[in-house]
């Protein structure tokens, strides 16, 4: 399992919200605002949605135990005051180099400049990439991103996964964000990448794990129709995995067709 879902496999559900009612956010108003700030480390706040309560060094969301944690350590053995969530970046040479997450006051800063609109919070976490921000720091930024109040970013995530020059890691944990989206098209679009020969293989397994994550019809329909015809013989194992831990009601007559030789490939 890549670094990316090694250090995300704990989050067991992160449904993304409905659009906000403003205008779409590029992160460039906020881009600007951290560029004149002049400092170092440079903090700012934003709203997070109402299941997500912000912890030392990262958040909890849902309310009972089986509920998601992101974080460095163990929920166990954080506090979890809540309020905004809180992003120190430090400014490097050509981007963004390091990053921390967590309640107001936490991580040292030497320029606050306050609360900000979450959707131009996300909009900005989800371009730090394209910012030149290290490699390490985008995917972090990625789990910010997704729980700022009022955002949709399944469609900048899903076009983030898809953009062959950016690292593998960073792209499967796109995927692993888009996978909880309920938008139109998205299963078809993680299909496509998942079926895809020229993509590298650990992208498309991040893809047919999104597809499984998805718990669609649709979804399930592109697991069955990759373990029938998927170009690589891995991505057809991946999917049929996936498919034996599905409750939709298709998968047993699915599997009986590929024993008896109706389904499937040799």
């Amino acid at each position: 399992m890549s670094r990316a879902l090694r250090s995300l496999a704990f989050l067991v559900g992160a449904c993304l919200a409905p659009p906000s009612a403003g205008a779409a956010q590029t992160g460039d108003a906020l881009a600007r605002r951290i560029a004149e700030s002049g400092g170092e480390r440079v903090a700012f706040r934003f709203a997070v949605e109402d299941d997500v309560t912000v912890c030392e060094n990262g958040f909890s969301r849902g309310e009972t135990d089986d509920g998601s944690y992101w974080g460095r350590g163990t929920r166990s053995r954080r506090s979890c005051p809540g309020g905004p969530l809180e992003v120190v970046v430090v400014r490097g040479q050509h981007g963004v180099s390091e990053m921390d997450m967590g309640p107001a006051g936490e991580h040292p800063h030497d320029v606050d400049i306050g609360l900000v609109e979450a959707g131009e919070a996300s909009a900005w976490l989800l371009t730090l990439h394209a910012r030149g921000a290290s490699d390490e720091v985008a995917e972090e930024a990625l789990v910010g991103a997704v729980v700022a109040r009022g955002v949709e970013p399944a469609r900048r995530l899903l076009e983030l996964a898809r953009d062959g020059g950016v690292p593998g890691d960073l792209r499967r944990s796109a995927l692993f964000w888009v996978s909880d989206e309920a938008a139109r098209g998205i299963d078809t679009a993680l299909a496509g990448i998942a079926g895809d020969a020229a993509e590298d293989q650990e992208v498309r397994d991040a893809a047919v794990f999104a597809l499984s994550r998805r718990e669609s019809a649709p979804s399930v329909t592109a697991l069955m129709d990759l373990a029938r015809s998927a170009p690589h013989a891995q991505t057809r194992r991946s999917a049929l995995f996936w498919l034996s831990q599905s409750d939709d009601e298709r998968v047993p007559d699915f599997f009986a067709g590929l024993i008896l030789g109706n389904e499937g490939r040799s």
